[in-house]
């Protein structure tokens, strides 16, 4: 995570506070000199007894810490010493401790210029280690300096971690106690974020604090490892994630089992070490159980015969006949080959996602009978089979479940069939049990009695989307979805219900991304505003506050348009807009419709709106953002807004089409005026995508075929004027 030190520390302290007139915030070659002063007197001991200034040195450190501590005490005080005059006591610690450290101390050198002094007791002076294996913290806990037993009683205590500055004998100690190793990490990366928030680049500046924290959830990462930036193929990315305190991320395996019962993986066991250095969990998934016999050569596509049987007695090339006496050697087989091949202490696997229709199938066979229920129960009792035979060959490997829309009327019943040890990570895809829905009046887990089963002992996670509007399964991004409100309100359903983790799939979005490892660790913490503007000051926003609330102003709009608006569905979504407009029904669902989310936003508000009235409103809201824009000067900001401001336009026409459609004079301007504004998008959209720090495989991927979704809208109006002529 970069945060800018110096200069910007200044400039973020009077932008926050509406310090210095306005000329000045516009002029840098003015204020820059005038800012350092004010930096430097920060430091000074006359202005550290000035307890305004200390409130707002307070005030800047905090706005700069991801994710925002549990229990953070700053007395405004900051201590400064030269790089030279630190050193670093660490105790026993594992080889994998050791990493940490030794990462912490090449950062710490690349960014002053010298080497922590090992053991020697400087000016500054940091403990950093596990209680139970340092003397020097366990003397600080006997002497009242740490509260030992709070840290050890936090939830998720093995994540858990103090940091406490003391002065002794003119030095200054800082003492970094964790329980286990990954805690020391997070120690370790929330001290550089209070020393960088307060440092100037020739010294070392350490604010007087007292902090304990933990997350609230204990896996909190990514599904699919898809993202803007994390790809995870280097040590620069995963340090990143690592620092957003994301600890766990998931990748489709690929191995295949042929014929001869020989077992074929291709993997580089490298990744693993590379994420445990950064404290990051890399899992192992085996896709959908359908998925494995659909394609041979893949999976246990030469294999057949496995095939569930039809109705009429042909062989279905995606389901499984568990009744065949092969389909539990073979999985058994598959698993014991990950166990020997993929070093890993963890994978996940995900049951069958297809509903099979009216309750029963998917196979005929005399065995099986088409009974659905029976299905699925058997297809979870092969999986808990091959694991336990897995586990014979590798002790400590650990399975995750995936639950889907296949799985979800029988929940309860294969709960019962799945080890307490087991974590059940919650999923559906569509229907009742859908987790990738942006409605933000609904509850995410309504549909699962999540507290009957935990109550049961079993370990819940979730995996549910923070970024609709960037369709992974497109890999396109419509528009942008910045949307704290939202991601911070599932997180504190996720921490009420107790959810165990959170594997969001966030194709693209680094927003949504550091929001969800902010709530998932903290749900309580930062308000949704505060945020986003802690995470413009971060990026060195020109004025953070602003920023943030620019963020939290198009939220609104971006949600309701995201209901329905995806890059798979936006042709059918603007060919249904053309049909209501020629005076035809869409030939497809309701859920195309662009104003549902529009509808929902006035139900949830109790607003007593018209939808058209509701989108003048979200209009009225992006062009005030858009004024905002040019203050806070960021590309990709200000080019998201006129692109999301673009879309509400389209649809604010077509509201009025619809109040005034009796009307065929203005029916026919408002129809006339609709083309343009469509064929406008695809500028807007190339314009914001451009900006976008994407690696070159996801800008490439995210095309959208805007020419497409023109020519479907021309042809359906032409259709529809031609009607209306011959009528």
């Amino acid at each position: 995570m970069k945060i800018g030190i110096c200069a910007f520390s200044a400039t973020l302290m009077l932008l926050l506070n509406g310090c210095g007139t306005e000329h000045q915030k516009n002029d840098e070659a003015k204020v820059i000199p005038q800012l350092k002063n004010k930096l430097a007197d920060t430091h000074s001991s006359t202005d550290l007894k000035n307890k305004a200034r200390a409130k707002l040195n307070c005030k800047m450190i905090k706005v700069l810490l991801h994710p925002l501590p549990h229990e953070l005490e700053l007395s405004g005080k900051t201590h400064c010493v030269s790089p030279q005059a630190c050193s670093l006591e660490i105790g026993s610690l594992s080889i994998q401790e050791l990493l940490f450290v030794e990462d912490f101390k090449a950062r710490w050198m690349k960014r002053f210029g010298a080497e922590l002094e090992a053991g020697k007791a400087g000016k500054l002076h940091i403990v950093a280690g596990i209680v139970k294996k340092n003397k020097s913290l366990q003397e600080a806990g006997k002497k009242g300096v740490l509260d030992l037993k709070r840290l050890a009683d936090r939830p998720n205590p093995e994540q858990a971690y103090s940091i406490v500055t003391n002065q002794s004998n003119g030095n200054l100690n800082v003492y970094l106690a964790a329980n286990e190793s990954s805690g020391l990490y997070y120690a370790l990366r929330m001290f550089e974020q209070l020393v960088l928030a307060s440092s100037r680049k020739q010294e070392v500046a350490v604010p007087e604090v007292r902090i304990i924290d933990w997350p609230d959830i204990k896996a909190r990462g990514l599904w699919g490892g898809v993202g803007r930036k994390f790809a995870f193929e280097g040590d620069s990315e995963l340090s990143e994630f690592g620092g957003l305190t994301l600890n766990e991320v998931n990748f489709a395996l690929y191995p295949t089992i042929s014929r001869d019962m020989s077992f074929r993986l291709g993997v580089d066991n490298s990744r693993f070490e590379r994420g445990r250095r950064h404290n990051v969990n890399i899992v192992p998934r085996v896709s959908h159980m359908e998925h494995l016999l659909k394609r041979p050569g893949l999976f246990f596509g030469d294999f057949p015969e496995l095939r569930a049987k039809g109705k009429d007695g042909g062989g279905m090339n995606r389901f499984w006949c568990y009744a065949h006496p092969n389909s539990q050697l073979l999985l058994d087989r598959f698993y014991e080959g990950i166990a020997r091949k993929v070093e890993s202490n963890q994978f996940c696997i995900w049951p069958t996602e297809s509903r099979p229709p009216n309750g029963e199938g998917p196979c005929f066979c005399p065995a099986c009978k088409g009974d659905a229920r029976a299905y699925f129960t058997n297809e979870i009792k092969h999986i808990i089979h091959a694991w336990r035979k897995a586990q014979a060959i590798r002790p400590s490997l650990k399975l995750t479940l995936i639950t889907s829309q296949g799985t979800y009327p029988y929940n309860d019943d294969i709960l019962k069939l799945i080890p307490k040890e087991v974590r059940i990570d919650l999923y559906g895809g569509s229907g009742p049990g859908n987790t990738y829905i942006n409605e933000i009046n609904k509850q995410l887990l309504a549909g699962y009695p999540v507290a009957k089963w935990r109550q049961q002992g079993y370990r819940i996670g979730v995996v549910p989307i923070f970024a609709l509007s960037c369709d992974g399964a497109a890999r396109a991004m419509l528009f942008p979805f910045m949307t704290p409100s939202l991601v911070k309100m599932r997180m504190m359903e996720f921490v009420d219900k107790g959810l165990e983790a959170v594997m969001a799939w966030l194709p693209f979005d680094s927003f949504n991304t550091a929001a969800m490892a902010e709530f998932a660790w903290n749900a309580h913490g930062r308000t949704p505003e505060e945020f986003a503007v802690s995470w413009a000051a971060q990026k060195r926003l020109k004025s953070p506050a602003l920023a943030g609330k620019i963020i939290c102003m198009l939220e609104r709009p971006a949600v309701a348009l995201s209901m329905n608006m995806r890059a798979r569905t936006m042709i059918r979504c603007v060919q249904s807009l053309a049909f209501r407009m020629n005076g035809q029904k869409a030939p497809w669902s309701p859920r195309y419709d662009m104003l549902r989310g529009f509808e929902a936003r006035i139900q949830l508000d109790g607003s007593g709106r018209t939808v058209h009235e509701e989108v003048v409103h979200m209009l009225k809201t992006c062009h005030d953002a858009i004024k905002l824009c040019r203050k806070v000067d960021d590309e990709e900001l200000t080019t998201g807004a006129l692109l999301l401001t673009q879309w509400i336009t389209v649809i604010e026409n077509y509201t009025a089409f619809l109040k005034h459609q009796q009307d065929p004079k203005l029916a026919k301007k408002f129809k006339a005026d609709i083309s343009p504004l469509i064929a406008e998008l695809p500028k807007r959209w190339e314009t914001w995508i451009a900006t976008l720090d994407l690696n070159k495989r996801l800008l490439k991927a995210s095309r959208l075929d805007f020419a497409k979704v023109m020519k479907e809208f021309n042809q359906q109006t032409d259709a529809g004027e031609k009607e209306l002529v011959t009528e």
